[in-house]
């Protein structure tokens, strides 16, 4: 997750450097979306095995 982050911000940074403020805005947008998806796969893999077993 944390390299996913750290990628994700590289990627914005370079991206503000290129476009102009609505392109930059709309990046922004979808790597904000994919940052809440990849949160919402770690809580879901914690709560999924914390589960209980049914034993």
């Amino acid at each position: 997750m944390l390299f996913a982050v750290v990628v994700t911000e590289k990627h914005l940074f370079e991206t503000f450097k290129e476009h102009d403020e609505e392109t930059r805005l709309k990046y922004a947008i979808e790597d904000l979306i994919n940052l809440i998806g990849l949160l919402d796969i770690c809580i879901f893999r914690a709560a999924w095995y914390r589960r209980p077993t049914g034993s």
